[in-house]
């Protein structure tokens, strides 16, 4: 190559602003042009739960005392009543209870009242567990050893959970001067459905 010709070639060069450095380039690595959401940026689907805001109704509210030496169940106690959830958050729930049986006998082992705070466990609501703050009576009977959790599920149209307790009671569950004591099982099962 003539010396003309790599002076001429310098002199180009010069002109159009040097080598190569100053040629536009691609983006830059930390620079993004993809709008959020889009597959290179993926977002966690959300998960939702049952809506359960709104009144119930008891649909096979129930407790069961069974003796535990015997296996006999001499007190079996269909409740009525009703449960009102006033708040729900996401999978958390609260809501009032209220229940009675159908006259003396079962009134007295149906009376209950309360604030029922859940927390439904699984999305489509198959597992969930509650407390009651407030609860039962146990007409003649004291506490051996007392159930925490209530635990069952929580649907959009079918509430359902279940509570073991351990109870030393009249043998007959009516009492009496002299009665022995023996120690019951006892089941609460809450059951609602929409009102």
């Amino acid at each position: 190559m003539s010396v003309a010709a790599l002076i001429s070639a310098g002199f180009l060069a010069a002109a159009c602003g040097g080598g190569t450095s100053n040629l536009p380039g691609g983006p830059s690595p930390t620079t993004t042009d993809h709008a959020p959401g889009s597959a290179t940026t993926p977002i966690a689907p959300v998960q939702p739960f049952p809506s359960l805001t709104g009144r119930w109704r008891t649909s096979g509210t129930h407790i069961v005392y069974r003796n535990i030496a015997t296996g006999s169940t001499p007190g079996s106690y269909s409740c009525e009543g009703s449960l009102t959830i006033e708040s729900q958050d996401g999978a958390a729930f609260t809501g009032r209870l209220t229940t009675q049986g159908h006259g003396w006998n079962s009134d007295r082992f149906c009376t209950g009242s309360g604030t029922l705070t859940g927390n439904i466990a699984t999305p489509d609501g198959s597992v969930a567990i509650a407390r009651l703050d407030g609860g039962f009576g146990v007409n003649q009977c004291t506490y051996i050893q007392r159930g925490n959790e209530y635990s069952g599920l929580a649907r959009d149209t079918e509430i359902r959970f279940e509570r073991n307790d351990t109870l030393r009671c009249p043998v007959n569950m009516d009492g009496g001067p002299g009665m022995p004591l023996v120690e019951f099982e006892r089941t609460i099962t809450l059951a609602f459905a929409r009102w």
